[in-house]
């Protein structure tokens, strides 16, 4: 089995509905083109573009790690990346190891934290805080799930805000 990580950026204006959506539809396709076993599949971070993509200067970085051993049909499935409508760009990287399973308690505390700094210095365009590694009480996966949903809605609407800044400012 070879290991591989795909990043793609999709837009942040879309709703969690339309994200989850979107990363539903790449594990299908992945495991359709690629008879692959998801390890991970996560919204990693938002973050201002270093150049504009489709009109957009923010994008949803998504990573998802997987194992497979098709890699005849990588070429497909990294075509079928590059025309869906719903990601901005994407790229996908052989590992020489097997990833770490993501934690949703650290990933949780890392969006709490990134809310918190984006706060206290809204005129910040790129998120830059240091995040630091505490635990977090025991909770369910779905409350864990319906805590991201609504930080990424959030944090969707403050970078809406952001924007209108830099359009007032143009």
């Amino acid at each position: 089995m070879r290991y591989y990580e795909i990043i793609y950026i999709v837009n942040t204006n879309y709703d969690s509905s339309t994200v989850d959506k979107c990363k539903e539809e790449v594990e299908k396709e992945l495991k359709e083109f690629l008879n692959a076993n998801i390890i991970n599949h996560y919204i990693w971070t938002k973050k201002r573009l270093a150049y504009q993509i489709k009109k957009q200067k923010y994008g949803l970085f998504i990573l998802l790690h997987f194992e497979s051993d098709d890699t005849e049909k990588m070429a497909d499935f990294n075509k079928w990346m590059k025309l869906n409508s719903h990601i901005m760009r994407h790229m996908t990287v052989a590992l020489d190891s097997k990833p770490e399973i993501h934690d949703d308690n650290l990933k949780t505390e890392k969006l709490e934290n990134d809310e918190k700094n984006s706060q206290v210095d809204n005129n910040n365009s790129e998120e830059s805080a240091e995040i630091e590694n505490t635990s977090m009480p025991e909770t369910s996966s779905n409350d864990i799930q319906k805590d991201e949903e609504e930080k990424v809605e959030d944090n969707l609407k403050e970078i809406e805000k952001e924007q209108e800044n830099d359009i007032s400012k143009s």
